[in-house]
């Protein structure tokens, strides 16, 4: 004979029981208003609650127009992605900075082949106060959309001019300049550069900087440009095609750690 599921007790049973109104217990179990109650009452009201078993529904406070303290962090579905050591630093940063405060994070995956992500109200249909965008070019047709997301955005990485909320990013023509004069200071002449997409500006900063930074100094240094997409194997075919087409390119700059991986490979299997 199967077991019948005990109801989940409600906030009425929980008012019933500690002799207080529903919206005493509403306030004591809600973060921003619990200061509000008696410390007698709030002991009480946290008493019968647990002896019951009651959890706040977040999606009633939501209706109720409470904030959720949540913050939605947006991530590319892709396969294999928390191997990659830039978004497991990026979702460590977020718990980190998040541990001390009242707030929680949400992981929204999002598969970049659908249609742009315009028009999705984040706040509804995530239940979250703020969310957090990485790699946005893949999810939102232009820079300004974020503006009209509804809620508080930040964007790590890939800056845009038209970007009008807060971001958070290297600096990527710095980086790409660094490459540049370590690849020339060790004497290299012929050099490979393997991009990353079309979309992500943080790949074409990059490659800018390198080539300035070249073409100020004047070494005659011939750069061939090859273009990733920021994955693993296909850099590995790419970088092994490059072998046997370019034989006397001595150095390789890539735009990003994943392609750096897959060149090792090859570069190992063809004994290089």
């Amino acid at each position: 004979m199967s077991q019948m599921t005990p109801p989940h007790p409600t906030i009425y049973e929980v008012s019933r029981q500690a002799g207080v109104s529903i919206a005493t217990v509403s306030r004591a179990l809600n973060a921003d208003t619990r200061h509000r109650v008696a410390h007698a009452t709030l002991d009480r009201i946290n008493a019968v609650a647990q002896r019951l078993g009651y959890t706040p529904s977040l999606a009633a406070r939501q209706l109720g127009g409470a904030t959720s303290k949540t913050i939605g962090v947006v991530l590319t579905h892709l396969p294999g992605i928390f191997f990659s050591s830039y978004h497991t630093r990026v979702l460590a940063g977020i718990a980190d900075a998040l541990l001390e405060t009242g707030y929680r994070f949400k992981l929204i995956m999002l598969k970049p082949e659908q249609a742009p992500w315009d028009r999705y109200d984040f706040k509804r249909g995530e239940a979250i106060d703020g969310v957090i965008v990485t790699h946005w070019p893949k999810f939102f047709s232009r820079a300004t959309v974020l503006e009209r997301l509804g809620i508080p955005c930040v964007v790590i990485n890939d800056p845009d001019p038209g970007i009008r909320v807060a971001g958070a990013s290297g600096d990527n023509r710095l980086g790409g300049a660094l490459a540049a004069r370590y690849l020339a200071n060790q004497g290299h002449r012929r050099v490979a550069v393997l991009t990353g997409p079309p979309w992500s500006s943080d790949s074409r900063l990059r490659v800018a900087g390198f080539r300035t930074w070249l073409r100020q100094k004047a070494l005659g240094v011939q750069v061939i440009v090859l273009h990733g997409d920021y994955h693993e194997e296909p850099a590995r075919h790419i970088i092994t095609q490059w072998l046997q087409q370019r034989p006397s390119t001595t150095a390789l700059f890539c735009c990003n750690d994943l392609m750096a991986f897959g060149a090792l490979r090859a570069l190992r299997e063809h004994g290089r």
